[in-house]
């Protein structure tokens, strides 16, 4: 890790003695690195880069919604087409999903604990895949808690570049996701380990992507989780007709609403172009010699059997442009 053997303490200890001097400097918010690195974050104007950074920014921007949302209508509302928002604000409160497909215990205390809803119909939200704790017979499962979550939770006041992130990064979340997937697949086949939490190579997969898990004694106890369970819960989320197809379907019907009237006056503008240019040389510069004949046909004023029967005519003045 770049540090001399000789500034190591003797004897050696054990990671339970460096883990609380970190936790004072990146282990929680309140951490003094923490806030730092939140600032310039925010100042820097980076967009998000890593799975794990992905996840976080429509995990924290989603409850910002109404407020972001209410912004970015004069940036979208002067834009040609009339193009709206509206259906990209619905699939980013769909894609993280809500405490109302959290499984909630019914029988918790001996009374209900809100609402009972069915993991397996409910929608395959990122909620699913970070929050969900439901029996261990469902897919879903509290598995990814990414590190960069308190990173991400201070916006700038500029709706027009989160309007930008919006419509173009969720192609790239997914792309990433289908990596990790197959990452994944490739790591911990199905039926290869019991549990996820135990699974030797699904950890360091996790976290190099930028996670860590969510609740690893729900994970190892009660509602344990195979690794087969959690890869095709995430099959699941990058289906077509899940929240983040959704949305990437609405943000290329925005995006093609806007880009409708450039592309109609494009064609409109070509059609012109080719059909003058088909006008003068067909016509104008007479390729084909259609002209001629067009006008063979308009110039004759007597018969051509009149003309030569004419004893005035002769056939050495006549020529085939004069008739």
């Amino acid at each position: 890790m770049g540090f001399k053997a000789e500034h190591l303490p003797t004897p050696g200890k054990s990671g339970s003695s460096l883990s609380p001097v970190l936790n004072l400097f990146c282990g929680s918010s309140s951490s003094s690195l923490t806030p730092l690195v939140k600032f310039l974050t925010c100042i820097s104007r980076a967009p998000p880069e890593t799975l794990g950074e992905f996840f976080v920014f429509f995990k924290i921007f989603v409850p910002q919604l109404k407020s972001k949302f209410q912004n970015f209508d004069p940036y979208v509302s002067k834009e040609p087409g009339r193009p709206s928002a509206k259906d990209i604000k619905d699939a980013l409160e769909t894609l993280y999903g809500s405490a109302k497909y959290h499984w909630k215990d019914p029988t918790k205390n001996g009374k209900s604990d809100g609402e009972h809803l069915d993991p397996s119909k409910s929608p395959a939200t990122l909620w699913s895949l970070s929050e969900c704790h439901a029996p261990k017979a469902f897919t879903c499962g509290p598995y990814l808690n990414p590190l960069a979550e308190d990173v991400y939770d201070i916006f700038i006041d500029s709706p027009g570049m989160y309007l930008s992130w919006i419509c173009y990064l969720p192609k790239d979340f997914k792309t990433l996701l289908e990596e990790f997937k197959q990452k994944f697949s490739d790591c911990c086949s199905s039926g290869k380990c019991q549990k996820i939490v135990e699974c030797p190579c699904a950890l360091p997969l996790i976290y190099s992507r930028g996670f860590q898990f969510m609740s690893p004694n729900d994970l190892n106890g009660g509602t344990a989780k195979k690794c087969s369970q959690f890869l095709a819960q995430l099959k699941k989320v990058l289906q077509s007709n899940a929240p983040l197809g959704l949305l990437i379907k609405a943000i290329e019907e925005f995006l093609w609403s806007i880009r409708e009237p450039f592309f109609l006056f494009i064609m409109a503008f070509w059609a012109f172009v080719i059909s003058y240019f088909l006008y003068v040389q067909l016509y104008k510069l007479d390729l084909l010699h259609l002209k001629s004949h067009a006008h063979l046909s308009r110039s004759f004023k007597i018969l051509p059997s009149t003309l030569f029967s004419d004893a005035s005519s002769k056939l050495k003045d006549l020529s085939y442009f004069t008739l």
